[in-house]
């Protein structure tokens, strides 16, 4: 199903898209796993948001993942594959939107890194800060 708005002036927008994903205890957005959202838009924003009604539609689409990332409901990879990118060009999306990918502090990413030495094997040597050398 898809529901057309007419905004005024001569831009006829559709204001919705589908998603294929199913919807936990939503059964009106599941049917035929599929869905329609109607969003209603003023035609200012429509019109900053793509010159077509795929662009706009697409451009909702990656606003509503990069959201739900940010607030961690969804991964990076379950992201590009609703939009049928790779997980790369989705980071990338998420840096144009200034959301990071790795959320963070240096000492939890150390943490990180040294579970994964420890799985890999690797010793990691004891940590001392860089000498200097002089030619003399």
């Amino acid at each position: 199903m898809v529901v057309k708005t007419l905004y005024p002036g001569k831009r006829k927008v559709q204001a919705c898209w589908r998603y294929t994903s199913e919807v936990p205890g939503r059964k009106d957005l599941t049917q035929n796993n599929a869905g329609t959202v109607r969003v209603s838009l003023p035609c200012q924003v429509v019109e900053r948001l793509g010159r077509s009604q795929r662009d706009v539609e697409r451009a909702v689409l990656e606003l509503a993942l990069v959201e739900l990332f940010r607030r961690g409901d969804v991964s990076a990879g379950w992201a590009a594959e609703r939009l049928g990118i790779s997980k790369w060009e989705f980071i990338q999306i998420l840096d144009r939107h200034e959301v990071a990918y790795l959320d963070m502090t240096p000492e939890e990413l150390e943490q990180e890194l040294e579970v994964a030495r420890q799985y890999l094997g690797v010793d990691s040597g004891p940590k001392q800060p860089p000498s200097s050398t002089q030619a003399g």
